[in-house]
């Protein structure tokens, strides 16, 4: 997992030490939200260890993104399962 901000190397630095956070902070310009449309914040999307997006969308407290994590997680065992059968 890592966390992607508009803001400086110095201000991601700052926010990660001050929040105690176990996940990179990396700063990105403003053409990589404009890209993938992301237009408010913060949002997130949920990888699969492949790279396949399994979940997108507005994360506003720990409960919603562990709520999205699970429903992502939940999408590859169900692909797993249909394919063993």
């Amino acid at each position: 997992m890592l966390i992607l901000s508009n803001e400086s190397r110095e201000d991601c630095a700052i926010t990660a030490e001050g929040l105690d956070l176990q996940v990179p902070i990396v700063s990105v310009d403003q053409a990589l939200y404009d890209r993938f449309r992301v237009r408010v914040m913060p949002f997130a999307f949920l990888l699969d260890p492949h790279g396949i997006v399994r979940w997108v969308g507005l994360i506003k407290s720990e409960d919603q993104l562990l709520h999205a994590w699970h429903m992502s997680r939940a999408t590859v065992h169900e692909e797993v399962s249909s394919q063993e059968a």
